[in-house]
């Protein structure tokens, strides 16, 4: 099973900044990198008036539009598909996923917070792999968990990756580099 790391806290936490920049330094080392995003709300991949769009209003349940460089597909649900299905469609295709989002599936996460965020993060919420903040932590009444666990700043992607392939060792092929 591939392994799968989500990256978790608060909106405007600097999330999807940090995904990019670790899918970059993934990357540079030779991974294959998926990342799933979790969309709270409905999201429109197609548009009004192209072919695909026109499928899906015409009823079609799913819609492929492939090329030679991409591939997408949308599909009807009545339900939220869950994690693990997601993950699914990606076996083979990524050395590791990332997810943005996906707080209370049971994954190994990454806590991304800011100072003004910190007092809003729930010490029952979560259990982090690490935390990744602007700020630094003096005491344990500080800390936005109860248990120590490696703080890494935001700008520091190449030790959080460091850790994150050693957590994941032996799930994880050697690097390609």
């Amino acid at each position: 099973m591939v392994p799968v790391i989500s990256f978790v806290g608060n909106s405007g936490a600097g999330k999807t900044t940090l995904l990019e920049k670790t899918v970059r330094e993934l990357k540079g080392r030779g991974y294959r990198v998926a990342v799933i995003k979790h969309a709270h709300h409905d999201f429109q991949i197609d548009h009004p008036g192209k072919d695909s769009w026109r499928f899906s209003q015409a009823g079609s349940d799913v819609v492929v539009i492939s090329s030679p460089a991409k591939m997408a597909m949308v599909e009807r649900r009545s339900e939220e598909p869950s994690l693990d299905e997601l993950v699914a469609l990606v076996e083979g295709k990524a050395d590791i996923v990332l997810t943005e989002g996906f707080r209370h599936r049971g994954r190994p996460q990454v806590l991304v917070m800011r100072a003004a965020q910190a007092a809003e993060a729930s010490k029952d919420d979560i259990d982090p792999l690490a935390i990744v903040s602007d700020r630094p932590f003096d005491s344990a009444r500080d800390r936005p968990v109860d248990s120590p666990v490696p703080r890494f700043d935001l700008d520091d992607v190449a030790r959080l990756t460091d850790f994150l392939i050693a957590r994941l060792q032996p799930s994880l092929p050697p690097s390609a580099r």
